[in-house]
């Protein structure tokens, strides 16, 4: 009897120690900033990747949270909604044929005004519709990568993205690796472009975004190069949902960077039956790999992904 009640006191104090240890875990996280120790504080986010959890997945209201990723079916394209409490960011608007389209659901959703408007680069699958977007709306900031002299484009998706912008007097900025913005209680941190490329593909503009500890990382078209350089760069790419680089496209979403992202969720922007061929089956095997769950706007409609900082919640339109 005594070597049961000592292994019985073992396991209780035991026991105490580990939710000792979690208390002063969640502490310093929570206030690490304020008490100013002396060494970088890992974040919710950081900690799960590491330890390999991800933050389950239900599907329920996710256009009621106060963080919401709208994934707009815009075909082989993007065009992606966030509304963060009072505040609206969109990245991307689609196609030419797909501007009225992008308008008409931004202004279902209540939006008057866009806080933050990213062109992650300037193909026309990605800014088509951004010149509709820039004449419907008022715009707080326009950015779009900067782009080599021998790559700048010629095209009229292009020019018109311009001329939309001089006319309602926007400046355009070209952010930095590092830059960041909080706008409604999230904070968007620019990760890339961080090397010049000869590719607009791997020029697009990637975006971190962490709202309390929720995280979602944006790549644009960002293909493998790019991918490898951001590992490189030594970011926290860590990340509860991910929007698959360049629609699937066997030329993005390296093992590697998955593993470094961790993904509990993937949405592909993908028309459907379109010539490319995305997604590939071979980036759809690594997403499975990575355990992520996979929605795609050719299948799916539009996604919507919402979270109160904590839970996430999935919507889809099919």
């Amino acid at each position: 009897m005594a070597r049961r009640r000592r292994k019985s006191r073992l396991g209780a104090a035991v026991a105490a120690v580990v939710l000792v240890a979690a208390a002063l875990a969640a502490l310093v996280i929570t206030y690490g900033e304020k008490l100013n120790l002396p060494f970088d504080i890992p974040t919710w986010s950081e900690i799960g990747a590491y330890l390999g959890i991800k933050k389950p997945v239900e599907q329920g209201e996710a256009g009621k949270d106060p963080f919401q990723l709208h994934f707009i079916d815009v075909g082989n394209a993007d065009a992606t909604l966030i509304v963060a409490q009072d505040k609206h960011i969109l990245i991307d608007a689609g196609e030419n044929d797909m501007g009225d389209r992008v308008v008409r659901y931004l202004k279902d959703q209540g939006v008057e005004k866009l806080d933050l408007v990213i062109g992650t680069h300037p193909h026309s699958d990605h800014i088509g519709g951004l010149d509709n977007v820039i004449q419907n709306f008022e715009i707080g900031t326009l950015m779009m990568p900067k782009i080599p002299d021998k790559i700048v484009p010629t095209s009229k998706t292009y020019t018109d993205v311009l001329k939309a912008a001089k006319a309602k007097q926007l400046s355009i900025t070209a952010p930095k690796p590092g830059d960041k913005l909080e706008l409604g209680g999230a904070t968007f941190t620019i990760l890339g472009p961080g090397e010049e490329y000869d590719d607009l593909n791997n020029l697009s503009i990637v975006t971190k975004v962490d709202y309390k500890n929720f995280s979602a990382l944006l790549t644009g078209d960002a293909e493998k190069e790019a991918e490898s350089d951001l590992l490189d760069g030594g970011w926290d790419l860590s990340a509860d949902v991910l929007k698959v680089g360049h629609h699937g496209s066997s030329t993005s979403s390296s093992k590697k960077f998955l593993q470094a992202v961790n993904p509990s969720t993937a949405v592909i922007h993908v028309g459907t039956d379109n010539s490319y061929g995305h997604p590939t089956k071979s980036t759809l095997e690594r997403l499975r790999d990575a355990g992520a769950s996979i929605y795609r706007t050719d299948l799916n409609g539009t996604v919507i992904v919402g979270s109160d900082g904590t839970t996430v919640h999935v919507n889809t339109e099919k």
